[in-house]
């Protein structure tokens, strides 16, 4: 047996070659194996899984299977399930079993999908790969190299067939880029944030990883839409289910000329290539700027950090969590609480949202922190009255996250080309465009208008195409 597409997998569960339990131990047995090597999940749910697998071939014998029945999935550990740990990434959250599920873990569900356990993520999708307090997941196409997240490992990897992750400032698409796999970061309320575990809700969502972009249009097709329990969902029509090819001629494609510039020679080399391959499409290839890009990334940290001082806090140690043994007070139980419950990157975000909201600061730095929020948006609006796909790279270097021995600026920095769109809202997705000379994936980023989720699918999916006699299998 061998790693499967959710399209593979369902043909064969749909014609009795192989049942949910089989394919659901399969994958179990590799987590187990290879997840210590590759640090990808912080749980793996065997018993919960193994009945989730009996359900979803109780499903398939009566007829009524879905979509996703039977499909081994992955999610990332700031979903809550319920029951199973959720931890963030963080020690603070250790022991936490919520007593609920998540919207899309209730989507899932509902369609007999397989939850195979939670991967390892950043702190609370905070900070540089080695946040996490149960240590960086690697990469496997070199387990020297990092990845910022478990979920993009373990779909690369075949621990799952594929997986649900949660984003905030790019890391869907970055991890995705890393492990030469595919993931898309979803129009801003497509998809319910009910459940998620959130540092900046204004800019978090939750989107999809998988192996090809035909799986991504799957797993979207399954959780998007309107949910009354979170105010900021859209219930909007996207034709996710009659995605399967897209005829690219005469469609407009604009190369952000900003983040070309910074791209290294092999980074902007695989970008060309992949331009190339979309005017021998049919496209129309145009050079577009974003002025307002240079200021991304200061405006991303210091609204993200802002919000993240509201979002924490409710970690005090006294509802649930990690709690401190130190301190004859509460004032003083709280501090020793937060002080070891949270890592130094979590901490460093904190401190920077109260000095942005504090007196005096609000104005100079949040107020214009929201202003190149709303420039961005408009310069994007502008760029697409011209453009249907904007394409760029996902980061200026490609191979690792962040180098582990890297400043807390440099780290900073490696998210560049992606907090302008989740600052936006737009949806985006990550493919693989070609490999450095370490043999390492070079993604391609692909941003659409919103609400034209299932239009970047079927883009992405026209190149994949192409590409996919240029794939190279990971070493792990």
């Amino acid at each position: 047996m061998q790693g499967y597409t959710i399209r593979q997998a369902r043909a064969l569960l749909d014609k009795g070659k192989i049942g949910a339990a089989e394919l659901t131990r399969y994958y179990l047995e590799r987590a187990a194996k290879l997840s210590p090597k590759l640090n990808a999940y912080i749980t793996i749910a065997a018993a919960e899984a193994e009945k989730e697998a009996l359900r979803a071939q109780a499903m398939l014998d009566s007829g009524n299977q879905k979509p996703l029945t039977g499909i081994p999935i992955a999610i990332s550990d700031n979903i809550s399930t319920k029951g199973m740990l959720t931890t963030c990434g963080s020690r603070m959250l250790y022991n936490y079993k919520p007593v609920f599920d998540a919207t899309v873990i209730e989507k899932l569900k509902e369609q007999g999908a397989v939850i195979l356990g939670k991967t390892n993520i950043s702190e609370f999708c905070l900070g540089d790969n080695a946040s996490s307090f149960f240590g960086a997941p690697a990469n496997p196409y070199n387990v020297d190299k990092s990845t910022s997240s478990g979920a993009a490992a373990a779909v690369c990897a075949d621990l799952a067939v594929c997986a649900i992750s949660a984003d905030i400032g790019g890391s869907i698409v970055q991890s995705a880029s890393l492990c030469g796999v595919v993931g898309i970061q979803p129009t801003y309320g497509a998809v319910s944030r009910y459940g998620m575990i959130s540092s900046a809700p204004s800019l978090s969502q939750i989107g999809a990883i998988a192996k090809d972009a035909q799986d991504c249009v799957a797993l979207l097709s399954a959780i998007a839409g309107k949910d009354m329990r979170d105010m900021t969902s859209i219930g909007y029509k996207s034709d996710f289910a009659n995605v399967k090819e897209c005829n690219l001629q005469g469609k407009t494609i604009g190369i952000i000329t900003e983040y070309i510039a910074q791209a290294s020679a092999e980074v902007k080399a695989a970008i060309e290539n992949t331009a190339q391959t979309f005017k021998e499409l049919g496209c129309n290839i145009v050079q577009v700027s974003l002025p307002s890009a240079k200021y991304a990334l200061s405006a991303y940290y210091i609204i993200s950090s802002a919000e993240a001082t509201s979002s924490f806090a409710l970690y005090d140690g006294i509802r649930f969590g990690y709690r401190s043994k130190e301190g004859d007070t509460f004032e003083q139980n709280l501090w020793h609480t937060r002080g070891e419950g949270f890592g130094e990157e979590v901490k460093r975000r904190l401190l920077l949202g109260v000095f942005a909201l504090g007196s005096g600061n609000y104005e100079k730095y949040y107020y214009k922190a929201k202003l190149v929020k709303e420039k961005l948006k408009a310069e994007f609006n502008a760029i697409f009255n011209t453009c249907d796909f904007l394409l760029c790279p996902v980061a200026a270097e490609q191979g690792d996250n962040t180098a582990r021995s890297a400043t807390s600026v440099q780290n900073w920095q490696a998210s560049a080309f992606t907090v302008a769109q989740n600052l936006a809202g737009l949806p985006c997705a990550s493919t693989a465009c070609g490999y450095s000379k370490e043999g390492m994936p070079i993604g391609a980023q692909l941003i659409a208008p919103h609400f034209a989720d299932a239009k970047l699918l079927a883009c992405a999916t026209a190149f994949e195409q192409v590409f996919a006699s240029k794939r190279k299998e990971a070493a792990v």
